[in-house]
């Protein structure tokens, strides 16, 4: 994972504050026993091949393609409960070899979300298709450095009709049983309105990761999507918090259990 290197004062103040508000998401986790936000998920082993796309976003193209690990969650909720608003995630690991989960030089996450902004989260809640992972565009809410490139936003866009089933995590499976869980990462650059395909993801198997241990952040940034901006920034803290209130969660547990004569 790449150490933060903030540019400005947004930056350092989104630290800052994440710092201050991490102990908060350590208890969260802890309390809940699982992640703060998208608790329950379903992994998959994804092959990523580039797009054709502008100039600029050729060589990120190239240095994405391969193997990658998809994790697609709700936002709150563990159970399909069908009707309270929730926002869906998609969290991918470029360079990933499924079921090994691990960071290194040739692996790049990123996070997205069925929401534009932050500040757009309740609405977005509302207009999500909360039964079905591949009937909703998700963002990265907030601003990326690609290259030399600032101010970069990226998306994530369905390419297929979602599978038949009783809830997202039947349909996503029988949808990639078929063969036709594909999606389009999109890049639209700073001063240029459209947006650009950058790559194909394409879900091949569900797999099985040790979910307490698996830790998506911005910050592994090897490939060259890296964080930029006030929010981005203040993730760093709380998401490494989350990750160790969990896993001390299934110490305990683990604990107990061995405790029980």
């Amino acid at each position: 994972m790449t150490v933060p290197n903030p540019q400005n004062l947004s930056e350092w103040a989104g630290l800052f504050i994440g710092g201050l508000i991490a102990p908060f998401f350590c208890l969260g986790s802890l309390i809940r026993r699982d992640r703060f936000f998208h608790p329950r998920g379903i992994c998959f082993l994804a092959q990523v091949t580039s797009s054709d796309t502008i100039p600029e976003l050729q060589p990120l193209a190239r240095r994405l393609t391969g193997t990658a690990l998809v994790r697609l969650s709700a936002g709150v909720w563990r159970r399909t409960h069908r009707g309270l608003p929730d926002v869906l995630g998609f969290a991918i690991r470029f360079g990933a070899h499924p079921p090994e989960d691990t960071f290194h030089e040739s692996t790049q996450d990123l996070l997205t979300a069925s929401s534009r902004k932050l500040w757009t989260l309740l609405p977005d809640s509302l207009r999500t298709q909360r039964d079905s992972f591949m009937s909703n565009r998700y963002w990265g809410m907030t601003l990326f450095h690609i290259d030399e490139q600032r101010n970069c936003q990226v998306a994530i866009q369905p390419l297929e009709p979602d599978g038949d089933g009783y809830d997202r995590f039947e349909r996503i499976r029988n949808a990639t049983a078929a063969g036709h869980a594909r999606f389009a990462l999109e890049v639209a650059i700073s001063g240029d309105p459209n947006w650009h395909p950058v790559a194909v993801i394409e879900l091949l198997e569900e797999v099985v990761i040790d979910e307490e241990q698996l830790l998506f952040t911005p910050f592994n940034a090897y490939l060259g999507i890296r964080p930029q901006g006030f929010l981005q920034f203040l993730r760093y803290f709380p998401y490494l918090a989350s990750w160790a209130g969990r896993n001390l969660a299934a110490h305990i547990v683990s604990h107990e259990a061995y405790s029980i004569p």
